[in-house]
């Protein structure tokens, strides 16, 4: 669990190029994981006979929720290439 809400950032003081810090994309979609999981364990007790009915918000809301951690993702790592390609022509 060391690291679990942490990511990589570029840096270009840094040896390897990268360092650790904090991801607020990454506490976000746990939260929202574990708070629909929890919603629907307890639809599970309440009534553990019938499989149970999600709504379609709840399905929007984590949706939504990985949607914008991955263009959080997707944009750090293809502006990050494009910066260090303009910083490249300009150097």
């Amino acid at each position: 669990m060391d690291g679990l809400l942490q990511g990589d950032v570029r840096d270009k003081t840094s040896p390897s190029g990268f360092r650790t810090e904090f991801s607020p994309g990454r506490s976000q979609l746990l939260m929202f994981t574990i708070v629909t999981a929890g919603y629907y364990l307890l639809q599970v007790i309440h009534n553990p006979r019938a499989f149970p009915q999600i709504p379609v918000s709840w399905v929007a809301a984590l949706g939504g929720s990985h949607a914008l951690f991955l263009a959080g993702k997707a944009k750090s790592m293809l502006l990050g290439q494009f910066r260090d390609l303009i910083n490249r022509r300009t150097s």
